[in-house]
């Protein structure tokens, strides 16, 4: 399922989205959310682990490697949860997101300001970027905590 927040993304004279893979990482009833650095794109917002798609790789091998290039740790991706088009005033972004469970090792913020392990209740204390609002409402909805 494709969700769109804001106009269709290559609407302008941009080159075609960039393609983002991010990780619901689970681990018991809290999921690990990430603060984005400072001096990036939405910098200082709050967002699910992951990272772009370089060329040849698939989505799940993305999200495998950003995780362990970020936090230090290793994933295993489950299966596709959601995919959002958003465009942004200097970007277009395609966001595929994925369930995901801890195979080895513990989180470090290398690649992020910080990240901590919250349970989804808690969720709407942090200030997460547009285009995870449709991946924030489905945990909500499904929440059993």
């Amino acid at each position: 399922m494709t969700e769109t927040a804001g106009p269709a993304p290559g609407s302008g004279a941009r080159a075609g989205p960039i393609e983002v893979a991010a990780g619901i990482i689970r681990r018991d009833t809290d999921i690990l959310i990430a603060r984005r650095p400072a001096d990036s794109h939405l910098g200082g917002l709050w967002e699910f682990p992951g990272g772009t798609r370089e060329p040849g790789e698939t989505l799940e091998e993305c999200l495998v490697r950003e995780i362990r290039e970020e936090l230090d740790f290793t994933v295993r991706v489950e299966r596709h949860a959601l995919s959002v088009s958003q465009s942004y005033p200097d970007r277009d972004v395609l966001l595929h997101f994925f369930d995901c469970v801890p195979v080895s090792g513990s989180p470090a913020a290398l690649g992020c300001q910080e990240f901590r392990w919250v349970a989804v209740r808690e969720l709407d204390r942090y200030e997460f970027p547009p285009a995870d609002r449709f991946i924030l409402e489905r945990l909500k909805a499904v929440d059993l905590t």
